[in-house]
């Protein structure tokens, strides 16, 4: 018989040995308020980079904020809230311009829109910068959480994203564009990957929105860019799975949903989007009438120092609040397109180790952005310039690296991932092979680091002379002076690598994975912080925007004259009279309509002043440019003009010869050919009071002046976007208007319609028959008109489409649960 097993007895006094329960980080990953805390982390430490400006009354610095974005926002949050509109006329620079159509910066982007609304405006363009940065940690998040990547990981692609150098020093330019779009960016990717997994109609209605607020921001080149990663990585998507399930009707259906969601973020950013292309192809510059070409095309690229850059940060220089040791191949450099040596390190170990065969999408979207950001530095570019529509249009091929960033953010979690959940089951040998890498590249990277420690000079002498030939002094004396960033940057990378093996060896052995996944974070982000640092600053708004006595002294002199303003970096901008109101013959746009930009001389202002700053008057006075502004440390040379005013550093002359902003003329000629009329107007015996030049043969006849006698022609009410004008001729005549052609504008006289005559190449002209007469020139553009209300339209398209969805689950969900 056999015998019954004895029941294993418990020592006397013990209790039976509990089931071990998940551990206090596992609970916390577990919460369901995790991606709440998540939040608020990020945000405290977005507050604390940002310390400086966030408590405090002080205005976040931004060069070209400055230099043209202050104007611009100020002069649209006073006209918006003076009449509930957006202004379509900027009359303050270059002869007048479109408001909407010229891309007078984020108009019509709601994120921005709310902040301006709220905040006054020099805090509201820091405090909207501020928040885009958070939102970029949030939306990688989100993007990373749609690749089924952990709660771990995927915030570690939000700080990888969120806190990159190449975003954050964007504040430094005030490229407040550049950062909305890379914040909205993994948004894009997200909706599509779910999209496409779950055939899901609100993804791809998601992803059409957010597309057209990337559209709306409003940077079209990046907005550009990424369309292009946005339909490689749809096709990419379509192909896997169709491969996988053989099915057409599922392709058919993802390609017609993914042609809606294209068509959705087109239709409503309508009301920016298509005004801005028309003008771009038709009226700018860059609409092949002067601004163009390869050089065009490969200026503001990365070259080999930026290259270096995204190992070693900051290995080219920097200018910078802090300091100015740029000595790359650019005029200068005030942002990095650095994004942190743990993403890449990272991605690495996923391209090597994580198994998804998505990875392969991104490191491929990785490497294009990087040679494509490298522009004129490799020949690679031709194939970009000649093949890709547009590319000859566009310049500054770095913008392309927020492409760059997701990627390796993405591929970094992914890394993460890795280490999280498969490095300490996953086979000896491998394990082994990832150590070893990482000891390896320390020992290189220190190797360096000591070279260039020991003997930077000779380093950088020998680095110059093999791939910079011909740098000239000043770039050389920068090179010498950021050694010491150089060299720090390499240490920096040899610790962190080997703090990283350290601590894959310590969780090889031991299971502290997620203290130590944290901080190798901790690492990463010391890594970036010192680098975003140096691209934040503040100051007291006043120190630079407020009135120069200058300014009151032509605030009370001018009334419907220009003024030239001749001096150059006296003040913070190009627009600096125009911030308060008066209008300028120049300024700082890049987008100004080519015929006025062709009628000043191009991009030299070459008809207005030669290179010693002496004015050239036929054209200034054609302009009605009656004060010219000097620094009076530089004064006018050689001119006869009287100077009406000199102090605290500002000399302004009177010029008596400029002409009324609007007069008759009784005589014609016609002169098609648009640079002939320039040389004709430029021209020193050209008197524009006797012959208006034309570019078309004329429906109207003007009579001649027998004899002297009194005219008269007087502005009585000068808005944007609305001119009146009080005429007496004693025959018939053309009225010229000495503001920019363009064709939204619409005249009328005594209420009556009449033809609007480019005049002198650039300016407007009508007929207008003797005697005493009221006339109107009223912008009206149809173009704007039709888009605003697409807009419109797909903005309640898409809510419906929202509010339908989600009462469709909501049954749905009911249904199934009986």
């Amino acid at each position: 018989m056999a015998k019954k097993k004895r029941k294993a007895q418990q020592p006397t006094g013990q209790q039976p040995a509990k089931p071990k329960g998940p551990s206090a980080i596992d609970r916390f990953f577990d919460s369901p308020y995790y991606f709440v805390y998540y939040g608020i982390t990020i945000a405290i430490l977005t507050l604390i980079l940002f310390g400086e400006f966030v408590f405090s009354n002080l205005m976040l610095f931004g060069s070209d904020t400055l230099q043209a974005g202050v104007f611009f926002r100020n002069f649209f949050v006073e006209y918006f809230k003076a009449t509930g509109d957006v202004p379509q006329w900027n009359p303050y620079i270059f002869g007048g311009m479109p408001f909407v159509d010229a891309f007078h910066g984020d108009i019509f982007y709601p994120i921005s829109f709310v902040f301006k609304m709220i905040f006054p405006l020099t805090r509201a363009l820091g405090w909207v910068l501020v928040f885009h940065v958070f939102l970029a940690g949030i939306t990688m998040y989100l993007c990373a959480r749609a690749f089924k990547l952990g709660k771990l990981a995927s915030s570690m692609a939000g700080l990888f994203f969120m806190f990159a150098p190449y975003l954050v020093s964007l504040v430094a330019p005030g490229h407040d564009g550049k950062m909305f779009v890379t914040a909205l960016f993994p948004l894009t990717i997200m909706f599509l990957e779910r999209g496409m997994e779950r055939k899901s109609y609100l993804d791809f209605i998601g992803l059409g929105t957010v597309i057209g607020l990337i559209i709306l921001t409003p940077h079209p080149q990046m907005a550009y860019f990424s369309l292009w990663i946005i339909g490689s990585y749809f096709l990419f998507k379509l192909i896997t799975r169709y491969l996988r399930e053989k099915s057409v009707a599922t392709a058919g259906l993802l390609s017609a949903l993914f042609v809606l969601a294209i068509v959705v973020g087109l239709a409503l950013s309508a009301v920016q989007f298509y005004p801005g292309y028309k003008y771009v192809k038709e009226y700018s510059p860059r609409a092949g009438e002067g601004r163009g070409g390869y050089e065009w095309a490969t200026s503001w690229s990365m070259h080999v120092e930026e290259g270096v850059g995204m190992v070693v940060p900051l290995f080219s220089g920097v200018n910078s609040h802090e300091e100015n040791t740029y000595w790359g191949r650019n005029y200068f450099k005030d942002n990095t397109e650095y994004v942190g040596l743990l993403p890449i390190l990272m991605g690495v170990v996923a391209l090597g180790f994580y198994k998804d065969r998505r990875k392969w999408f991104f490191f491929g979207s990785g490497v294009f952005a990087l040679l494509y950001a490298l522009g004129g530095t490799t020949p690679i570019f031709y194939i970009f310039y000649y093949l890709l529509p547009n590319v000859k249009s566009m310049r500054a091929p770095s913008m392309i690296m927020f492409v760059f960033s997701l990627s390796f953010a993405l591929l970094g979690a992914m890394g993460v991932q890795y280490v999280q959940s498969h490095f300490r089951s996953d086979k000896a040998n491998r394990r082994e092979k990832l150590l070893k890498l990482l000891l390896i590249l320390s020992g290189i990277m220190g190797l360096i680091a000591v070279l260039w420690t020991v003997a930077g000079p000779a380093m950088m002498s020998v680095y110059q002379g093999i791939l910079y030939g011909g740098i000239d002094a000043n770039k050389q004396a920068a090179s010498t002076e950021n050694l010491g960033n150089i060299q720090i940057g390499l240490w920096l990378a040899t610790i962190f690598i080997l703090a990283t093996y350290g601590l894959l060896k310590t969780i090889a052995s031991r299971r502290i994975v997620a203290v130590s996944v944290a901080l190798i974070a901790i690492i990463g982000l010391i890594d970036v912080w010192r680098i975003d640092a140096k691209f934040i600053s503040a100051f007291e708004p006043a120190q630079r925007l407020s009135a120069d006595k200058s300014v009151e002294y032509l605030q009370r002199n001018v009334e419907h004259d220009r003024i030239l303003d001749m001096t150059m970096r006296m003040f913070p901008s190009k627009d600096y009279f125009a911030y308060f109101g008066l209008q300028q013959v120049t300024g700082y746009h890049g987008n100004q309509l080519a015929v006025y930009d062709r009628l000043i001389g191009g991009l030299s202002f070459a008809n207005l002043y030669d290179r010693r700053g002496a004015p050239r008057l036929p054209v200034l006075n054609l302009l009605g440019a009656r004060y010219l502004v000097y620094d009076g440390n530089y004064p006018m040379p050689d001119t006869t003009l009287p100077r009406v005013y000199n102090m605290g550093g500002v000399s302004i002359y009177y010029n008596s010869n400029a002409l009324p902003r609007a007069f008759p003329v009784h005589e014609y000629a016609v002169v098609v050919d648009p640079d002939s009329a320039v040389a004709y107007v430029a021209s020193p015996q050209f008197d524009p009071t006797k012959i208006v030049l034309l570019d078309e043969e004329p429906l109207f006849e003007p009579s001649r002046l027998t004899f002297d006698k009194v005219e008269e022609c007087e502005i009585i009410e000068y808005q944007p976007g609305y001119v009146k004008l009080a005429v007496l001729l004693k025959a018939p005549a053309f009225v010229v208007l000495a503001d920019s052609y363009y064709p939204a504008w619409k005249a009328y006289i005594n209420g009556d319609p009449t033809k609007i005559y480019r005049a002198y190449s650039a300016l407007r002209a009508i007929g207008v028959p003797a005697g005493e007469h009221v006339i109107e020139f009223v912008y009206k553009s149809s173009t704007y008109s039709t888009s605003r209300t697409v807009t419109y339209v797909t903005t309640a398209f898409i809510l419906l489409s929202f509010v339908v969805g989600i009462l469709y689950s909501r049954v749905k969900r009911k249904v199934a649960d009986g």
